[in-house]
């Protein structure tokens, strides 16, 4: 798969799983977070679980203990964010919850290792994630769950443009769009739940506070134009405030993860307003459109809500979605190839993680573990 990495401000990406390793110096200095993020589907559709391994864990109080003039050292905010959701009857319920965050944690630089409270994320090239979650449920007991995600193409393996992702205020690597998913996970002493699937890993990192992003939307999924040759989309949306113009990518991956087409400077558009019980509003639909006559994609997301959401809160949102997608397969336009299908989404606005409606929702749903 082609590696790239393109620039506006100072939010960047990059493609490939030779990115994946740390980019946070050592030590992380105050205001530095990371993540590595997964996520998957059962080929059943019955199960959906994110797996998330954190480094500062931006998406908690830290973040207004920075915004306030705090120096907080990331490594007191190591996190480990596991949930498992079952399709019943079409809705999506919570099977298994659990985000627990530790005042230390094991992060090697040169490769994708991260040990955090009795969780444990390693990487067997070429291309194989291990993750293990050994974690106190926030209600149903403990959670224990093994998973690999292996993708079944490798990159280029080119190397990352020498130091300068190290300025970026967010960067997001899009690792591995496209993985198999071998899944067995234990809630408390039920009967244990085993699964294959479609699986997706990628990788953040940055400093705080998120000052240059108003809001962004992500989408990704798999789609079938009914050829039976599925492919995988991901939409990326990101609303800048110093920037009159979103900046907005589409990405297009065949069956074994090729990148089909890339559109990093995509035309966005949002449509159809949607509150929440906790007053965040967003897009039902958000769309990014390619920029022809280069051949492009161009894909639309639509957030279901109404299908059970997979996170709820004052500030983000993790949804199911209804996505569309176009390739467009010659210089007039005209699309080679369309499809449809479904994926998982969010909703991210940086600004509402500050206040006390914010903490006290944050905070119950999060537990400060001293001990696994």
């Amino acid at each position: 798969m082609r590696r790239d990495w393109h620039e506006r401000s100072r939010l960047r990406i990059l493609f490939g799983p030779e990115n994946d390793f740390r980019h946070i110096p050592d030590p992380a200095p105050s205001g530095a977070y990371e993540w590595w993020y997964f996520d998957a589907f059962s080929d059943d559709g019955r199960y959906a679980l994110v797996a998330i391994f954190l480094l500062g864990s931006p998406m908690t109080p830290y973040y207004k203990f920075v915004a306030e003039g705090n120096q907080p050292d990331p490594m007191d905010w190591c996190g480990v964010f596991f949930t498992l959701h079952e399709n019943v009857n079409g809705k999506w319920k919570e099977r298994a919850y659990a985000y627990n965050l530790y005042r230390d944690g094991d992060f090697h630089t040169d490769k994708p290792e991260v040990s955090v409270g009795g969780s444990r994320l390693t990487y067997d090239a070429p291309g194989k994630w291990r993750v293990s979650i050994h974690e106190r449920g926030l209600w149903r007991g403990r959670i224990e769950a093994e998973m690999t995600f292996e993708m079944p193409l490798l990159g280029d393996n080119l190397s990352p443009e020498g130091d300068s992702m190290r300025e970026a205020t967010h960067a997001w690597v899009c690792t591995a769009p496209v993985c198999a998913l071998n899944a067995r996970i234990q809630i408390n002493h039920s009967s244990p739940i085993s699964f294959r699937g479609a699986g997706y890993h990628d990788h953040n990192f940055g400093t705080l506070p998120l000052r240059d992003v108003a809001a962004w939307y992500w989408a990704r999924g798999q789609v079938d134009s009914g050829d039976g040759l599925p492919r995988s989309v991901i939409l990326y949306y990101v609303s800048e405030i110093s920037q009159p113009v979103p900046r907005v990518t589409a990405l297009l991956f065949d069956a074994q993860g090729g990148c089909i087409a890339c559109n990093a400077n995509a035309i966005g558009s949002k449509e159809s307003p949607v509150t929440n019980a906790y007053g965040l509003t967003h897009p039902v639909t958000v769309t990014a459109a390619s920029v022809y006559p280069s051949p492009g994609v161009t894909v639309t997301a639509t957030f279901l809500p109404e299908a059970g959401p997979f996170s709820e809160g004052p500030f983000y949102r993790r949804l199911p979605v209804k996505l569309e997608a176009a390739w467009g397969g010659s210089d007039t336009g005209a699309a080679a190839w369309t499809g449809t299908g479904t994926g998982i989404g969010e909703v991210f606005v940086p600004s509402r993680l500050c206040g006390p409606i914010a903490s006290r929702a944050m905070w119950s749903r999060i537990r400060r573990r001293n001990r696994l």
